[in-house]
């Protein structure tokens, strides 16, 4: 072990300043943002833990380098960055802040709705080639439409805030709340099997091991992913006719828009397939 007693930290990606010095009271912290592999691995020789965001794979080369090493922290929600595997096989515990961020995230979806509503990145890219069609990009307004929202957890409730604030009403699908519970949060529970009826918008998120979207027919599918372990949450949700929009929150899934072009614009919170992953 090092000779100070405190324990080490590599601290690999950009964390606050306030988040170093809580950190520092009782660690001794090697900031190693946009460190090389190789330092890296160096710094994991004596350290006890490690700090990255999304950036940095802890995979299982960087923690069997770490033979003293007792805790791996996730500074966000996801931990598709790590090896779960070898971090057990290490004896390292393995945590994440799954609410240090729901504000922004709930703020991101209110951001990509109405840029989907008023076509902003299509405006950019056309304006940037040089052209002035404002006839094409007229857009519509939040204001009066209805939002699907699936899993109406942390993220999801705090979307369902804020559309109301925009004037949108929303219905909910969530096996885990009670009509009572959806009405008391100014929404309404979704009919029975999950059908959401005419909704202009879908915002998902689906926290038990993500979700996986897929859409025919003018149906949205949403259930969990095999991994998720949790074979009640499946839901069908019908769309309008002119075009509807898919916010999908939850990362590590898919989304394909229902036949005849009904779903006009869909953002998904991941890579696309083929994604560059880690390879357990």
């Amino acid at each position: 072990m090092n000779n100070d007693k405190r324990p080490q930290v590599v601290v690999a990606e950009l964390v606050s300043e306030i988040g170093l010095r809580l950190l520092g009271r009782s660690c001794e912290v090697l900031e190693a943002e946009g460190a090389s592999r190789e330092r890296l691995l160096e710094l994991m020789a004596a350290a006890q833990g490690i700090v990255v965001r999304s950036g940095v794979r802890v995979d299982r080369e960087l923690i069997e380098a770490a033979p003293e090493l007792r805790v791996i922290g996730r500074a966000g929600v996801g931990l598709d960055n790590i090896d779960l595997e070898a971090a057990r096989e290490a004896g390292a515990e393995v945590v994440n802040t799954p609410v240090a961020n729901v504000i922004s995230a709930a703020e991101h979806t209110m951001a990509l709705m109405l840029a989907m509503c008023r076509n902003l990145p299509q405006a950019d890219a056309s304006v940037r080639a040089g052209e002035w069609d404002r006839a094409r990009f007229r857009g519509v307004e939040l204001y009066g439409k209805t939002l699907g929202v699936v899993g109406l957890g942390r993220i999801g409730s705090l979307v369902a805030e804020r559309a109301l604030a925009f004037g949108m009403s929303f219905l909910v699908y969530d096996p885990y709340l009670t009509p009572e519970r959806v009405a008391g949060l100014g929404g309404a529970p979704s009919g029975g099997g999950g059908a959401l009826g005419a909704v202009e918008g879908v915002v998902g998120e689906c926290g038990a091991g993500g979700a996986r979207v897929g859409g025919s027919g003018g149906e949205v599918i949403v259930r969990p992913r095999p991994e998720a372990g949790n074979p009640t949450f499946p839901a069908s949700f019908r769309y309008s006719e002119k075009g509807d929009n898919i916010r999908r929150a939850a990362k590590g899934g898919q989304a394909v828009s229902g036949e005849g072009g009904r779903v006009c614009v869909c953002v998904i919170q991941a890579y696309p397939s083929p994604m560059p992953c880690p390879p357990w």
